[in-house]
């Protein structure tokens, strides 16, 4: 079985106090962690939304920046990036984000799940987020809540049966600072 790609940085070594969570840290994947959540969320998963047979397992394989999100060491939420490094568009540069979900019991943690994205983008010396998501209205309606601005990016294609997003400019600042407030160590 092929090995995954470890992403490397320095988000490894924070700790975050989520309010109405506790202890939040950032891992790398593993096979047994993949294993766990492809045994676990899809029994949780609305049946009757896109994502419902995600395999995390195959996923993460075929990306080379992909998170774990642990709450009290239990997994959270999972993301990855095709790529670890930022996307050149004439508007400058972008983190790219592939897939991205929250398990059901932590369905309120997602806004801080893109604050971590935030700082990984940052990390990464982008300015802010690229991605696309499913034509699902609650999932759109809460994606511009958290801050994205849906529609075209120019120079950034997804199919055309997903909407693309990004954040910038004061969205990604107030994810980055709100990431910053509520670290509780590096």
């Amino acid at each position: 079985m092929p090995s995954l790609p470890q992403p490397k940085s320095e988000l490894f070594k924070r700790i975050w106090n989520v309010p109405g969570h506790g202890e939040v840290r950032l891992i790398a994947p593993n096979l047994a962690m993949l294993l766990a959540v492809d045994t676990d969320w899809p029994r949780h998963r609305d049946p009757e939304k896109e994502h419902i047979r995600w395999q995390w397992l195959s996923i993460m394989k075929k990306h080379d920046d992909g998170f774990l999100v642990t709450v009290n060491d239990q997994l959270a939420a999972a993301w990855c990036g095709l790529h670890a490094r930022p996307i050149a568009l004439n508007s400058g540069l972008w983190y790219r984000l592939d897939y991205i979900e929250r398990t059901a019991t932590y369905s309120n943690l997602g806004l801080f799940v893109f604050m971590l994205i935030a700082a990984r983008a940052d990390e990464l010396g982008a300015a802010g987020i690229l991605g696309s998501a499913f034509k699902d209205p609650e999932l759109l309606a809460y994606y511009q809540r958290a801050g994205a601005e849906l529609g075209d990016v120019p120079g950034w294609n997804c199919h055309r049966k997903m909407v693309p997003f990004c954040f910038r400019g004061e969205a990604m600042a107030n994810l980055r600072d709100h990431e910053a407030g509520l670290r509780l160590r590096e």
